[in-house]
């Protein structure tokens, strides 16, 4: 079983490593074939719809990590959001590397039964192969980008990003079959660096319906990062743009907060941003609150969930104008007090 710092450092990674190592303005799009990193995590977000108009969410996250010792292991976590229901599912699991268990390669990565593949390894487009269950629910989808992807690179870590993928494929749900279609963001990235404190920080994405998207990062601790906040806007072509300070606003509603049940960590639940010339003043707002992946004993919780995009510009009409996934790290109080 992997150990609680072991487990934190996975899911605190996918929001930090770029932000202390990456050098500020550093955003280009690179051709992947990356250095051997010791490393590596695959994060894939997406929101699917059924024929009867039956609409879900998903987050998966596969991560390889090697220990000081040289042991190598690989963990992921699975959550679905059953967004008609209003009923969240997650789990973890963990492997050591070895033994047909658990393993990981440049495009490819698997803990289990739980698989994740890309092909081809380098071109394009790129396609993407999930298999996942739990608790009664299996996730089968093969998705294909539909625009370059990006690459922020550093001398110690490489983000390759896929913002816009078309997912189809198979949903097993409540005994039923389901055909589902719908629009996923992946995220696969490399790194030698090992941190090993827990901080608050979040990361952001954001697919409008016009098709650009927008990433947003933040860290909580200054003395851990190269920026407390990076910015970046997809172009509907796939051209990134670094989006400098005081060129966009963001932040969390003021007084608008949830207070969690189950770990009593009080997390934010509406967010606002607005890029100058680019965008309207948008309103990111939790699907369903509750979307706490809760720790059971392995590693921290964390919130992890769909959010809905709204148009909350002056004299608009509040509509809906595209959907997104949020992950917060480092809130709980057992985190905050390590």
């Amino acid at each position: 079983m992997i150990s609680m710092r072991q487990f934190s450092f996975f899911v605190w990674s996918a929001v930090l490593l770029m932000h202390i190592s990456m050098p500020a303005g550093m955003a280009t799009v690179l051709p992947s074939g990356s250095p051997s990193y010791h490393n590596q995590l695959w994060r894939m977000t997406g929101r699917l719809v059924a024929r009867d108009a039956r609409a879900f969410s998903y987050s998966i996250m596969f991560f390889r990590y090697t220990e000081p010792h040289g042991v190598v292991l690989c963990a992921a976590s699975l959550s679905i959001l059953d967004e008609s229901r209003r009923r969240f599912s997650s789990e973890r699991r963990t492997e050591r590397v070895g033994f047909g268990l658990a393993d990981a390669k440049t495009a490819s990565i698997y803990v289990g039964t739980w698989r994740l593949s890309k092909s081809p390894v380098t071109g394009a487009p790129s396609t993407f192969n999930l298999d996942a269950k739990l608790d009664g629910v299996a996730l089968l989808l093969r998705s294909v980008s539909r625009k370059p992807h990006f690459v922020l690179r550093s001398a110690t870590t490489e983000y390759d990003g896929y913002s816009s993928v078309a997912s189809n494929g198979t949903l097993m749900i409540d005994g039923r079959r389901l055909e589902v279609v719908g629009k996923s963001w992946l995220d696969h990235e490399m790194s030698n660096i090992a941190p090993s404190v827990t901080v608050p920080a979040a990361q952001f994405r954001v697919q409008l319906d016009d098709g650009r998207e927008i990433l947003v990062e933040e860290c909580a601790r200054a003395e851990m990062c190269v920026a407390r906040r990076r910015a970046y806007l997809i172009e509907r072509d796939g051209t990134v743009v670094i989006l400098q300070r005081g060129s966009y606003e963001f932040g969390g509603h003021p007084g608008s907060t949830w207070y969690s049940p189950h770990t009593g960590t009080i997390y934010p639940d509406i967010w606002a941003l607005h890029v100058d010339d680019k965008t309207q003043f948008l309103s990111l707002e939790p699907v369903s609150v509750d979307q706490e992946s809760l720790a059971n004993g392995n590693g921290l919780s964390y919130w992890d969930g769909a959010v809905d995009i709204y148009d909350v510009t002056p004299g608009s009409q509040g509509l809906r104008l595209g959907s997104g996934y949020v992950l917060m790290t480092g809130y709980t109080p057992q985190a905050r007090n390590r």
